[in-house]
């Protein structure tokens, strides 16, 4: 193919002694000139205009920077780099498992402003491939030294523990062609050396984009697929050296819908008490619209800074119009010292809502405090849909012997947590919720669906409805 050529154009401007005061060099045909210079001249001069046209073949030399790799999974990865904005040439990535290269990828999507976009399929998983790129005549090779990259590994499950979770939504602003977002994807017990790498929609069909590390077990980004689509998470999982790498869908999750003005949370009080173990912060919600959950602030003086001093979201309930109630013991305080504290409600798309602000002062004698709520009562586990784990929280108004019963949609038993006997108090938080692993009586994994949980204390009863997804 021969390079592209076209014609090229020098303007020159002279003054009546032939001496060159003006010069417009390289435009393109057509072009123009409006040197600065003639806002300067003395009028009813006389001036000459010298029209040079030469035919030249575009040659572009040193034009390529910022080679970039991304997207990379353990059959596909996409390479981008920057050329000149204006200059429409097509860019090819020439690569192999050698330095002989010996494939080409010529899947450009070049950008208006000079961002070329190249995905290459059918790799080899777990393999190093090196490449250059090409735009136009030019080449980098990376001063001849290659570029490379590694292909990750073929998706394996990680142990049980580890898991990604995600939140989708049915937005109103998207009717075509993908109504439904998923907003936030959690890494579950993945610690700081797991990151999610992208996520795949099989409306869209190609992997969208690095999302880095998860230190917090926490990505928030908005992935658009179709009604009845599937996500995928592709996440690496590091722990004490090890990785795994999954691939999990996310699909079938009740969407919630977004645009809803309301606040997630109506607190109808949020009170602080001393106790042995520290300060107790307990409140209580009327009613949550797409509550996530709640973080907990505190500084040392009411219009100080305030930090976060909850390692992990306490979780909410999402959509419910019952009460319910919460409790955190901040065990890290000083006597005598005075605390403000106050809840930052977080709601599914993201947003953060402050309550009012309380004071609490940490005497030297510190009094052993238990709430006792008014009421038994049955809360909906979390996280809900779960894969593989969940929480069951509770409320005792009295001492009661407390069992948990899971049923199928056939009613029979799948399996029964024994708790024993418990005193009145909440029973909210992860250390203190009955715990279910997701399997039967007998130790094996139970499938994928819809379950009811029951519990018995005293002569309490409630049953709740909870969905094991992929």
């Amino acid at each position: 193919m021969d390079p592209p050529s076209r014609l090229y154009s020098v303007i020159r401007l002279y003054d009546a002694s032939k001496r060159q005061i003006a010069y417009d060099a390289y435009k393109w045909w057509p072009c123009y000139c409006d040197p600065q210079i003639l806002h300067t001249l003395p009028r009813d001069g006389i001036y000459y205009i010298r029209i040079e046209d030469y035919f030249y073949t575009l040659r572009l030399t040193g034009d390529i920077h910022d080679v970039t790799v991304s997207n990379r999974t353990h059959d596909s990865v996409t390479i981008s780099w920057w050329t000149h904005g204006k200059i429409p040439v097509t860019g090819v990535v020439n690569y192999g498992t050698t330095t002989e290269l010996g494939s080409t990828a010529t899947d450009d999507n070049l950008r208006e402003n000079g961002i070329h976009y190249v995905n290459i399929t059918e790799l080899t998983a777990d393999t190093q491939y090196f490449f250059e790129v090409v735009s136009g005549l030019d080449t980098d090779d990376n001063n001849g030294q290659y570029y490379a990259f590694m292909t990750a590994k073929v998706p394996e499950d990680p142990p049980d523990t580890y898991s990604v979770f995600g939140y989708v939504y049915k937005d109103p602003s998207r009717t075509t062609p993908a109504p439904y977002v998923i907003k936030y994807f959690w890494l579950k017990h993945a610690g700081g050396e797991s990151s999610l790498l992208s996520a795949l929609t099989n409306a869209k069909g190609y992997w969208l984009g690095d999302l880095g590390k998860a230190k917090s077990d926490e990505t928030n980004d908005v992935f658009p697929f179709a009604a009845g689509g599937s996500i995928y998470a592709y996440a690496h999982f590091g722990k004490q050296g090890k990785i795994w790498t999954s691939r999990y869908t996310v699909s079938g999750v009740s969407p919630q819908q977004l645009g809803d003005e309301a606040l997630a949370v109506e607190l109808t009080s949020f009170t602080a008490g001393v106790t042995v173990d520290g300060v107790i912060l307990n409140w209580r919600t009327i009613s949550e619209i797409n509550n996530l959950g709640f973080n907990i602030y505190r500084s040392n003086a009411k219009d100080g800074k305030y930090t976060k001093v909850n390692a992990r979201l306490i979780q909410g309930v999402g959509t419910d119009a019952t009460p319910h109630d919460y409790s955190f013991t901040d065990e890290n305080v000083k006597v005598g010292q005075t605390y403000y504290y106050y809840i930052g409600d977080v709601d599914f798309t993201g947003k953060t809502s402050k309550s009012d602000i309380i004071e609490v002062t940490v005497g030297k004698q510190r009094i052993k405090v238990r709430p006792v709520p008014p009421t038994f009562a049955l809360l909906q586990n979390y996280p809900n849909p779960f894969n593989p784990e969940t929480w069951i929280p509770f409320k005792l108004a009295q001492n009661a012997n407390v069992v948990i019963r899971i049923y199928n949609t056939k009613g029979h038993l799948v399996r029964t947590i024994t708790l024993s006997n418990r005193e009145a108090g909440t029973y909210v938080t992860k250390d203190k919720a009955a715990y279910w692993d997701g399997t039967n009586s007998f130790g094996e994994k139970v499938g994928l669906g819809l379950y009811f949980y029951t519990i018995q204390a005293g002569e309490f009863r409630a049953t709740k409805k909870m969905a094991i997804l992929k």
